[in-house]
């Protein structure tokens, strides 16, 4: 779509969104871009990611799928491809842009490294029963994701 004026994006409930990955350099994955800062999106429906044949992402993969604009929501759902072991995918909303990373489960940061703020994120996380902080899987939250997130973060990362 080229457009001279800012538009507007709204992704409904019955929206999706899908993009394929085959690298992480420009090109090689399907984005949004919005050229205009005063555009307005509004993210729900369904965000699908998929790999290209052939491509296997590693630790540390970042890819911008949304950028421009002012994003408001968060997709309700969102299908990955299954992760390299020992390796999770998140989708991060930002104000200007939403991006997927591949990174080691206890990197709540996003930023490839654990350190003091991904232990911090998690006792926030935790604390406000926000599914990140699930580590065990199960819908609830006790013990055992505590113990769960010390074992991976004593794990680290690649």
């Amino acid at each position: 779509m080229s457009s001279s004026t800012p538009t507007n994006f709204d992704f409904t409930s019955s929206g999706e969104l899908v993009t394929d990955l085959g690298g992480v350099s420009n090109g090689a994955y399907d984005r949004l871009s919005i050229g205009f800062s005063a555009s307005n999106i509004s993210l729900g429906g369904t965000l699908t990611v998929n790999l290209d044949d052939g491509y296997e992402p590693g630790f540390g993969s970042l890819w911008s799928i949304i950028n421009g604009g002012t994003h408001t929501g968060e997709f309700a759902t969102v299908n990955l491809p299954e992760p390299p072991l020992d390796l999770v995918y998140r989708v991060v909303y930002e104000a200007d842009r939403a991006y997927i990373v591949l990174t080691c489960p206890a990197d709540l940061t996003n930023d490839f490294t654990l350190n003091f703020f991904d232990i911090s994120s998690f006792l926030e996380a935790f604390a406000a029963q926000d599914p990140i902080a699930d580590f065990d899987g199960n819908g609830t939250f006790n013990f055992f994701d505590i113990s769960a997130f010390l074992e991976a973060f004593a794990a680290g990362c690649p």
